[in-house]
């Protein structure tokens, strides 16, 4: 037999030389009790896909660096004045019942940042007052247009001169009370640019509705108003008026929506 009769044999032969030498069989069993237990087959392979391991100093060497191996062996980081550096800050727990957390500005009273109002304090009051301001600026609009359409009907003589001035000189006081309360409240509420604006008309209205002459019928007199061009000078003053209160109306309206933003 050649080669491959030896091959067959060898295992044979090697059973037979441990059997007949007893000293080679204890020389393995202690080899086999020295050395550590291997793993089994499934932790091999999940090694071997791990790669070697590191002790964990090592570890943590290559996750932070040695830079940062070394500031923890150091100790805590103290500041300049050798105090140790304040503990991270924890936020406070939301009290119960709460969607959001507190603000801390509730409540307080906000400020306009000097706009309109100077920068002053600005309170629930606010919006009350630019609301009455509106409301009467539009019954002043509505006065306005009423004057310019019975002073037009009286030029194209639709109607006559005393029916004309009894018609107007009835609304002569509300205007006058209208316009003067608007200007005492802008006083009140410290709203200076506002006061200044209104001033001159309500002065002009309570001049001319103190100043009429004995004997007139009232601001309006049907025997005077188409002498020296009365009718022209008091359509155009109608006309005055009515662009003036439609300039407050828009001011006043922005004021109020400023208003109701800051309560």
């Amino acid at each position: 037999m050649g080669c491959g009769g030896n091959r067959a044999f060898s295992p044979l032969l090697r059973s037979l030389g441990s059997i007949l030498r007893p000293e080679r069989r204890q020389e393995a069993r202690r080899r086999d009790e020295a050395s550590p237990p291997r793993p089994p087959p499934a932790a091999r392979r999940g090694a071997a896909r791990r790669g070697p391991s590191r002790p964990p100093g090592l570890r943590e060497e290559a996750r932070h660096g040695p830079a940062s191996r070394a500031a923890s062996a150091a100790g805590p980081r103290r500041s300049p004045a050798g105090s140790a550096s304040p503990p991270p800050r924890v936020p406070a727990p939301r009290p119960a019942g709460l969607p959001f957390p507190a603000c801390p500005a509730a409540g307080r009273v906000l400020r306009d940042p000097g706009g309109a109002y100077g920068g002053r304090e600005v309170g629930g009051m606010e919006s009350v007052v630019f609301i009455f301001s509106l409301i009467d600026c539009c019954a002043l609009i509505f006065l306005s247009v009423y004057f310019i359409i019975t002073l037009s009907d009286l030029e194209c003589d639709y109607i006559n001169a005393r029916s004309c001035c009894s018609k107007l000189n009835k609304w002569v006081v509300p205007e006058v009370i209208g316009h003067a309360v608007v200007t005492v409240l802008m006083l009140i509420s410290l709203h200076w640019f506002i006061f200044l604006l209104n001033l001159p008309i309500a002065t002009w209205n309570i001049y001319r509705f103190i100043m009429v002459p004995s004997g007139n019928m009232g601001v309006f007199d049907p025997t005077e108003i188409h002498n020296r061009g009365q009718l022209k000078s008091h359509m155009k003053e109608a006309m005055i008026k009515l662009g003036f209160h439609l300039l407050c109306f828009f001011m006043y309206l922005y004021s109020m929506i400023l208003a109701l933003i800051n309560d």
